[in-house]
């Protein structure tokens, strides 16, 4: 489709007051078309009351008009979301933008004022500053704010850097990932899931039968069956559907950045991705949650990276089927399979 066509197209489904992911997907058709005249447009949806639409353009904004650069990053630097805060902090790192490391430093400093997400953005930021320059004294300041984080994540972020840049082990002060699990706690579940119990997964378009292994993730079985009994995922979207490789979901903010107000740790095994296999999504090493996945078809590249903790036993057909936006009624857990 032609350029103006296209804006014109887009300018329609506006005019339309979608709601705030089909906003988001025109921002990202926006930077699309990628011609002077959608900036203005863009900028108005940088405006928007939702942080995936502010996101959403951020990202297309600071490509298409380089020249506010500074403007867009000390904006989003700004924002009360902090998914538009890490999107500006990676910018700065990406680009390598020092004039903004006083600014990183002063943020971290704030520690558990902010949120741990923005943090561990901040402390991967240093990366390219230390990888020209070992001695850069901003960039070694926000490693040293980073060591002394009390997120588990965060330390170890900072102590990886130290090893991978500096030639240094600081690893001896990460501590130890808090569990949620008391030793009591883990006892009783092992005595009452002696056999893998079930989950049926209820959607807008039908049912989905899992077996949950927990023979072989423990800890996340546990988190997935509190979270399904909590009610947590009633009414949640499955926000990420690509085809013929995964559908994604379990996120209270339905953009891909939400999950609960904790971490759980990976359990890594030898089990395979076959198609119908259920994994844990992350963003890094023990930073899964709430949000799962089932594979719609063998992803061996996804092995021994991220934890499984199911399979599909029945209902296929309808993993198959589901849209974006398509949400969980609920999950049903079972001891026995029906």
């Amino acid at each position: 489709m032609q350029g103006d066509r296209a804006v014109t197209v887009i300018d329609s489904v506006l005019s339309q007051q979608p709601g705030p992911r089909l906003r988001a997907a025109c921002a990202e058709a926006f930077g699309l078309v990628d011609k002077s005249n959608v900036v203005s447009r863009l900028g108005k949806l940088y405006g928007d009351e939702d942080p995936m639409v502010r996101a959403a353009a951020f990202s297309e904004l600071v490509r298409i008009d380089s020249t506010n650069l500074d403007y867009y990053i000390k904006t989003s630097l700004n924002d009360p979301d902090f998914v538009p805060v890490v999107l500006a902090v990676d910018k700065i790192g990406e680009d390598t933008l020092r004039q903004y490391l006083p600014v990183l430093r002063t943020e971290i400093s704030r520690g558990a004022d902010i949120d741990v997400d923005i943090r561990r953005s901040i402390v991967d930021a240093t990366r390219p500053f230390l990888k020209a320059n070992t001695h850069d004294t901003a960039a070694l300041e926000i490693l040293i704010a980073g060591m002394l984080d009390d997120s588990y994540i965060v330390r170890r972020e900072a102590a990886e850097i130290y090893r991978d840049l500096l030639g240094e082990n600081r690893f001896n002060m990460v501590p130890p990932a808090k569990t949620r699990l008391n030793e009591r706690r883990i006892a009783r579940a092992i005595e009452r899931y002696r056999r893998n119990p079930y989950a049926t997964i209820i959607t807008e378009r039908g049912e989905i039968e899992l077996e949950l292994f927990f023979d072989v993730a423990p800890l996340t079985v546990l988190n997935f069956i509190e979270l399904a009994e909590s009610g947590f995922y009633d009414g949640l979207p499955f926000h990420r559907v690509v085809p013929d490789f995964v559908v994604q979901g379990g996120d209270p903010r339905g953009d891909g950045w939400g999950g609960p107000p904790y971490f759980i740790r990976c359990e890594y095994s030898d089990e395979p991705y076959l198609r119908g296999t259920v994994g844990i999504a992350t963003s890094g090493k023990d930073t899964g949650g709430s949000q799962f996945f089932i594979t719609l078809s063998p992803q061996p590249h996804l092995e021994a990276r991220y934890t499984v903790f199911g399979q599909v036993l029945e209902g296929m057909e309808v993993a198959d089927r589901l849209l974006p936006g398509d949400r969980i009624e609920q999950i049903l857990i079972r001891e026995n399979h029906q």
